[in-house]
């Protein structure tokens, strides 16, 4: 009888130590490789490389972020990288990417990216891509990540005869330069949540005007604005007002109000029409040129 009450006694001694070393085996480090590559529709338009030369990539748990493990890595033209950031077993993370042109945006938080002051010149630039991606440690595996846009594209163009009634010596002799864009939305993003995020405000972007080609539908224009814009919500419709000026400050066209204007992640918008010199008519179709896109025809 007394042999057997010492090996009861010693039961709980047995599972303690059996506890303690599932746990420690929980606990061991394993390494993750994420394979992070870009979306088949990289390009701002067909034929076109990637802006984007710096990919951040960063481990967030219980929504705050494990900092010594974030990596930035050079990428060029549309090629990818590999993060292989060494994490527990039994644990949840959230693997964060961001990866745009260095010094277009302020990443230092990358639940409130905003885009840098005086970061570049061309509009074109400020082209972006994400992805999160969520694990529960087990082993240590490969995971591929695919980032896209959280950006829409808005274009604005104007028909051929529109530029040249404004560009001709012989008519109004005015050099188009630049347009003003103007709505209520948001300025920072949340990788971690993948949302616009702050409050919703005015937002004003001027745009040099290049007169540049601008395909939609199969027919072209004369581009007259481009802007990356974070939409609220994955889909949304915004009123956009548009302020165009030629050189010496002359005033082409003010206060045109485009409403219920289509803007969605990873689409791009186009505005196009005889905006310099005509009555207007709204019409949206669809393009699939960008990923997805979305044509407001203005006549």
């Amino acid at each position: 009888m007394k042999k057997i009450c010492l090996l009861l006694m010693a039961m709980p001694l047995l599972f303690a130590s059996c506890s303690k070393e599932i746990e420690s085996c929980k606990k061991e480090p394993v390494t993750i490789d994420f394979c992070a590559n870009f979306t088949d529709a990289a390009a701002t338009k067909a034929g076109e490389s990637l802006v984007a030369d710096k990919v951040w990539c960063a481990v967030f748990e219980n929504g705050v972020e494990i900092r010594p493990l974030r990596e930035v890595y050079t990428v060029s033209g549309t090629q990818g990288v590999v993060y292989a950031p060494v994490l527990l077993k039994g644990h949840t993370y959230d693997i964060v990417f961001w990866a745009s042109k260095n010094g277009c945006y302020v990443t230092d938080d990358l639940t409130s990216i905003t885009r840098a002051a005086n970061g570049s010149s061309s509009e074109a630039d400020y082209d972006a891509y994400t992805a999160k991606t969520t694990i529960l440690v087990a082993d240590s595996k490969t995971e591929t990540v695919v980032l896209k846009r959280p950006l829409a594209q808005l274009n604005v163009g104007v028909i051929a005869e529109d530029w040249q009634a404004v560009n001709d010596p012989a008519k109004l002799n005015i050099t188009p330069k630049n347009t003003i864009v103007t709505f209520e939305g948001k300025n920072a993003f949340n990788a971690l949540e993948g949302k616009a995020t702050g409050k919703s405000q005015e937002i004003v972007y001027n745009l040099p005007i290049s007169g540049s080609d601008l395909t939609c539908n199969g027919k072209t224009y004369k581009s007259v604005g481009l802007c990356y814009i974070f939409p609220e919500s994955e889909k949304q419709t915004a009123d956009i007002t548009l302020d165009f000026y030629g050189d010496k400050n002359v005033t082409i066209r003010e206060n045109l109000l485009v409403p219920h204007v289509p803007l969605q992640v990873n689409y791009r918008t186009s505005i196009v029409g005889n905006m310099f010199t005509s009555s207007i008519r709204y019409n949206v179709s669809i393009d699939t040129n960008f990923a997805n896109s979305s044509v407001v025809e203005q006549f």
